[in-house]
């Protein structure tokens, strides 16, 4: 390929050129289909034409996400000397190691148990214990969700209902929308409406508002 080379001075031009910058990235996620606006409107109206049709009341509409905690992220700034080139963070050496956590929240602002995936299957008593009412921890072995996993936090995080008609919002990951995990929705009387591919950062709740303040509370 064509090996292009430049000069600082020329790129900052060529950026007050363009009246670009550089910023930090605010989201990671899908990039979003072309007709994202129409697909997301749908939704919307699906949501909302779901909840009236089954009279189904706030307390009973759940949101849902599941987002990484990395238990030692490295800072990625730090106070040197002007003009220093390197400059060194140091590190635990546990930087790669991270938990799952499941948010979950009703329309009417009630706030679930959190359900935390750990990659190890021996109970740690100590931690347990700490957590014991305030988390629901799965000492799975793993730290992403598959059927299995996804059968168990709808049992511990949502549970049975005898009465009243509940809706499910979460994403299209496959787990999601799986023959087992139907059936187990199906038993546990609980409707959902799916996020399409790609449009979470617009209509799903935590990428939209949560996630970002829960990481920032753990750092």
């Amino acid at each position: 390929g064509y090996n292009f080379k430049f000069a600082k001075g020329w790129l900052d031009n060529f950026l007050a050129r363009h009246q670009l910058v550089l910023r930090r990235t605010t989201t990671t996620c899908q990039k979003a289909p072309a007709d994202y606006v129409e697909k997301v409107c749908d939704f919307i109206l699906y949501v909302r034409d779901e909840i009236k049709r089954q009279n189904i009341s706030p307390s009973c509409v759940y949101g849902v996400d599941e987002t990484a905690v990395w238990l030692d992220p490295p800072a990625t700034t730090s106070i040197a000397p002007r003009g220093t080139r390197d400059v060194s963070v140091c590190s635990t050496g546990h930087e790669k190691q991270r938990i799952t956590v499941a948010l979950t929240a009703k329309a009417d602002g009630t706030k679930c148990r959190p359900f935390v995936l750990l990659n190890r299957k021996r109970v740690v008593r100590e931690v347990a214990e700490t957590f014991a009412g305030k988390l629901t921890l799965c000492w799975s072995g793993r730290t992403w969700m598959d059927d299995a996993l996804t059968e168990t936090y709808l049992r511990k995080t949502i549970g049975p209902q005898m009465f009243q008609k509940r809706l499910l919002v979460w994403d299209s990951f496959r787990c999601h929308f799986s023959a087992g995990t139907k059936t187990v929705l199906q038993s546990l009387k609980i409707r959902t409406a799916v996020v399409p591919g790609g449009t979470t950062k617009f209509v799903q709740p935590a990428d939209v508002s949560w996630n970002k303040p829960f990481k920032q509370v753990i750092q």
